[in-house]
């Protein structure tokens, strides 16, 4: 609610975390007009107002504005973001997280509909991030989805091989180099 309410899009730290802030109610003044959403606002205030903006103030406490700018999916041609997951094992994961939800708002409510976006994540098992819900729907948003890993578990959220297995299910091209444990995939050739 506090990235796609009505009005200027957010661009800082500064601004995320007034809005998140429930007991202020900007948020609440930007549905104005809307009472589904005012009654849940109202509601939600009233049970745990500093909830979201606890857990979010601590994490861009640590990133120091690193996430602040006019940079966005919505004004490049190509990015690159690199998560070092070894020397930032505590906030990698979260970030990771925040950069496929960002994403994902983009494809699927930013994006011009006619714009073709490719989306790759390498080693995906190094960041503790579900791609699998995103990787099974953004296609009807003209979005292709590449992941990699070092292996089939290497693309599973938290381990659930499960989460690997609807991943691999819902590829189209599935790409196989060395491994010590090729049967499963090359079980996905067919015939």
């Amino acid at each position: 609610l506090a990235l796609s309410a009505p009005g200027q899009r957010v661009t800082s730290s500064a601004e995320l975390l007034s809005r998140l802030n429930l007991t202020n109610e900007v948020l609440l003044g930007l549905y104005a007009g809307n009472p589904d959403l005012e009654a849940y606002l109202t509601y939600y205030g009233k049970r745990d107002p500093l909830g979201v903006y606890n857990r979010y103030a601590a994490l861009l406490a640590k990133l120091g504005g690193k996430l602040d700018g006019a940079w966005s999916y919505d004004t490049v041609e190509a990015a690159y973001i690199c998560l070092d997951g070894l020397a930032l094992p505590g906030i990698v994961s979260g970030l990771g997280r925040y950069f496929v939800q960002d994403f994902a708002h983009y494809a699927g409510l930013r994006k011009p509909k006619e714009r073709r976006v490719l989306f790759v994540f390498d080693e995906l098992g190094a960041i503790d991030v579900d791609l699998t819900n995103m990787y099974e729907r953004v296609r009807s948003c003209s979005v292709s989805v590449y992941v990699a890993g070092q292996s089939d578990h290497g693309i599973a959220y938290r381990s659930l091989v499960q989460n690997a297995d609807r991943i691999l299910s819902a590829a189209t091209t599935i790409i196989l180099h060395a491994s010590n444990h090729p049967n499963s995939i090359i079980g996905r050739a067919g015939t």
